[in-house]
C-alpha cells in the first residue's frame, strides 16, 4: 500500500496571511469541510471501485473536501470561509493559482470522481502546484446523456476498470452522473500518467454532452477513453455497470466491484486456475482475496519494493484473454476517432487553449 504524503511546504508570507485569515479549512460547524479519509480510494481499497464521491460540486483543498456552491449558469462559484462565502475565483487568485478560465475541464466518470483517489494521485505522480504550495482541485458535478460506465478489463489494482460507454444499443436513454475536474496544467499531466495515456491503456479525447449542475453546459470536456473494448457478459448478454456509480434510466446490470470479480471468475470458468496460480483457496472469499492479492502485487512494483510474483502477471493475462472474445464493438474510441476527437498522445499534456474552460463554457 502507498500512503499519500503531505504536499505542503513553507508559505510565502503574503499568501500565508491570506490563507490563514480566509482560506484555511475550518473544522467548525459553520464552515463545512470534510476530512479526506471519509472516502476510500479504490487504489488501496479495490472492492470499492470506482469509489464513492460527493453528490455535488466540491473543492479538494489539500486533505479537506469542501462544498462548492453558486450559480452554475453564470459560472459564479463560491466556497465557504470563516468570514463567509467568497468567490472561488477570488480564493484561487489570492493563492496565486490559475483561475477557472485557464483550467482544462476533464470528465470524471470513474475513480477520478473520488476525492481520496485524486489526493493519492497527486502524491504518487509528484504533482507540482502552480504556486509551489497549494493543492486545490475544483470538481464540478453534472450529467452526461446517452452514456454509462461499463466494465472494460482487469487492472492490476485488483478491480475491473471502467469505460465511458456511448452505445445507443445499451445507453440511449441513460443519463450518467459525473464530475468535471478543472485541472491546471500539471494536474492534467498527473491524470494522464495515472490513466496510462502513454502506455496505451486510455486515450485522451474530446467528449461532448456534459451538462453541469445548475444548468450550465460545456461544448466539450477532455475525457479518458479506453483502448480496449467494453466487456459484454455472456451471462447477461450485455455490458455490466457499477452499482456505486449513479445514473437514471440505466438498462445495464449494475454490480459491486466484488460481485463483478465473482461474475467474471464464474462466467469464464477461471476460479480453479486463479486459485492454483495465487495459492488462494477456491471458496466464497476468493473474489475478495484475489482483489487484495493483486493490489498488493501492483503496489510492490509501483513502489519498487520488489517485483510482483509471476502468478500476478499470469492471472491478469488469464483474465484479459478470457474477456477478449466478448469485447463490444464498435468502441467509444472508434466513434470519437471518426469524429476527429481523439488527441494525439504527444498533445495530451498540453492540449492547448481550445480545451480550456474559457473556450468551452457556454
Amino acid at each position: 500500500m502507498a500512503p499519500s504524503p503531505s504536499l505542503g511546504c513553507a508559505l510565502p508570507a503574503a499568501i500565508a496571511t491570506a490563507r490563514e485569515e480566509t482560506l484555511m479549512p475550518d473544522p467548525s460547524p459553520a464552515v463545512p469541510g470534510f476530512p479526506i479519509d471519509r472516502w476510500k480510494p479504490a487504489r488501496t481499497f479495490p472492492e470499492t471501485y470506482p469509489g464513492e464521491c460527493p453528490s455535488g460540486p466540491y473543492l479538494l483543498c489539500e486533505d479537506t473536501v469542501r462544498p462548492i456552491v453558486g450559480d452554475g449558469p453564470g459560472g459564479h462559484y463560491e466556497i465557504d470561509a470563516p468570514q463567509g462565502r467568497i468567490p472561488l475565483e477570488t480564493a484561487l487568485a489570492r493563492l496565486g493559482l490559475p483561475g477557472l478560465a485557464e483550467r482544462f475541464p476533464v470528465l470524471a466518470y470513474g475513480a477520478n470522481r473520488n476525492p481520496a483517489t485524486l489526493r493519492m494521485k497527486l502524491a504518487n505522480y509528484n504533482y507540482e502546484p502552480p504556486n509551489g504550495v497549494d493543492s486545490w482541485i475544483p470538481m464540478l458535478s453534472g450529467r452526461i446523456a446517452g452514456a454509462d460506465i461499463a466494465v472494460c478489463g482487469p487492472h492490476g489494482h485488483g478491480y475491473f476498470y471502467g469505460e465511458l460507454l456511448m452505445d445507443e444499443r445499451f445507453t440511449a436513454d441513460t443519463v450518467l452522473d459525473v464530475h468535471v475536474c478543472l485541472a491546471d496544467r500539471d494536474l492534467l499531466r498527473v491524470l494522464n500518467a495515472s490513466e496510462g495515456v502513454t502506455t496505451g491503456m486510455y486515450a485522451l479525447a474530446s467528449v461532448s454532452g456534459v451538462e453541469l449542475t445548475g444548468g450550465a453546459s460545456l461544448r466539450s470536456t477532455l475525457g479518458y477513453i479506453a483502448q480496449a473494448p467494453v466487456w459484454r457478459s455472456p451471462r447477461y448478454r450485455s455490458p455490466v455497470s457499477y452499482a456505486v456509480s449513479t445514473a437514471s434510466n440505466r438498462t445495464l446490470p449494475a454490480l459491486t466491484s466484488r460481485a463483478i470479480m465473482e461474475h467474471v471468475l464464474d462466467t469464464l470458468g477461471l476460479r480453479g486456475k486463479v486459485s492454483a496460480l495465487s495459492g488462494l483457496p477456491d471458496d466464497a472469499a476468493l473474489a475478495s482475496a484475489l482483489a487484495s492479492y493483486l493490489n498488493e502485487q501492483w503496489w510492490r512494483e509501483f513502489n519498487g519494493t520488489g517485483p510482483a510474483t509471476p502468478a500476478y502477471h499470469e492471472i491478469l493475462e488469464a483474465l484479459r484473454s478470457g474477456m477478449a472474445g466478448d469485447g463490444l464493438t464498435p468502441r467509444t474510441l472508434d466513434h470519437l476517432a471518426r469524429l476527429g476527437r481523439v488527441l494525439p498522445t504527444e498533445r495530451a499534456d498540453d492540449p492547448g487553449p481550445a480545451h480550456t474552460w474559457a473556450a468551452l463554457r457556454t
